[in-house]
């Protein structure tokens, strides 16, 4: 599958729907042992991929009410006018679906090592329609010039457009990374 193109809130949202559809097509009817299947201990079951999802875009949940409250301000790292494109550029060209680069999962990112139910995937629709919403909040901010952190660190700084299009392409990631779980031999039927 090729990228999406994601040059707007509007290409953003599109991309953020296509996801939820994708997820609860390919997965919505499997079972609670299909959910947590892993095929090793050191691998994510398809669950997991969802749950991080989850887990990861609520990250971004302070910042971005925040934002639409209007009581934010920048702080003096962020006001630098090269290094958020710059860090923007370099989070999107790791996390791209197509990038086979393993990316360590920060502490407090990792998905719940529990066995997850099948309510999962609604959760995640729910989730998406959620994080859809957020989105569309902040379309007149200029997100193009809108600068946040990333929930990783302070240090790290990008456009509001910018953490939009990591976070679809980091569910496009998760998304095939589960399809892959799906397609392993040893995947109950």
């Amino acid at each position: 599958m090729s990228e999406p193109a994601l040059h707007s809130i509007n290409d953003i949202v599109s991309e953020a729907h296509r996801l939820a559809s994708d997820v609860e097509s390919a997965f919505g009817s499997l079972n609670r042992d299909q959910l947590n299947w892993k095929p090793n201990a050191q691998s994510w079951s398809i669950g997991q991929c969802i749950d991080h999802l989850i887990t990861t875009n609520s990250k971004f949940y302070p910042q971005i009410d925040e934002l639409v409250a209007g009581g934010r301000r920048h702080s003096l790292w962020q006001s630098f006018p090269i290094i958020p494109g710059l860090l923007g550029k370099l989070m999107i060209n790791m996390i791209k679906p197509d990038s086979t680069r393993k990316i360590k999962v920060p502490p407090g990112f990792e998905p719940t090592s529990s066995r997850l139910e099948v309510d999962i995937i609604s959760r995640f629709i729910s989730h998406q329609a959620e994080f859809i919403g957020r989105i569309e909040s902040t379309s007149d901010l200029k997100p193009e010039n809108t600068i946040i952190y990333s929930p990783i660190s302070r240090l790290i700084t990008y456009s509001l457009l910018d953490a939009y299009r990591i976070a679809v392409l980091h569910e496009r990631r998760h998304f095939i990374q589960a399809q892959r779980v799906r397609g392993l031999p040893g995947f109950p039927g």
